[in-house]
């Protein structure tokens, strides 16, 4: 009995320990987002992605997710979306190291909420930013 009980402790150990490493991957890439004004008179911004992942290896998935926001009035727990737009490394004309101007226009939306997934196949290892909240006006 006390070897099945120290050979539980030892798996559940392991798992632990497991767990912890996953969490602690790092990535090497810069992301960011500028608003630029495109109509001063009425307060209107486009949206600027900057982004380079040129120093991540091949064996990672990007995945830029763009939701567009038909409700800003609940920021990043409106539930009344448009479809998503994802920007990935799986597309074809996708750069490794890129912009990416638009503008309510584009998305037919005041604002949209937004988030980056990376996801590394070789060591299962996932980084998954919190939603960002993002308007069109300065209202």
């Amino acid at each position: 009995m006390k070897k099945i009980l120290l050979f539980i402790g030892l798996i559940l150990f392991g798992l632990a320990n497991a767990q912890n490493e996953l969490s602690k991957c790092k990535f090497n890439y810069e992301l960011e987002l500028e608003k630029k004004i495109e109509n001063k008179q009425k307060n209107i911004y486009n949206a600027v992605f900057k982004w380079d992942f040129s120093k991540l290896n091949s064996n990672i998935n990007i995945s830029l997710e763009i939701v567009p926001i038909k409700d800003c009035m609940n920021d990043i727990n409106s539930q009344n979306n448009k479809e998503t737009v994802i920007l990935s490394n799986t597309d074809e004309k996708f750069k490794l190291k890129d912009t990416w101007e638009f503008g309510i226009a584009d998305l037919q939306t005041k604002c949209f909420k937004w988030r980056l997934i990376i996801f590394d196949k070789n060591i299962s290892c996932k980084e998954i930013t919190e939603w960002q909240f993002v308007t069109f006006t300065n209202n």
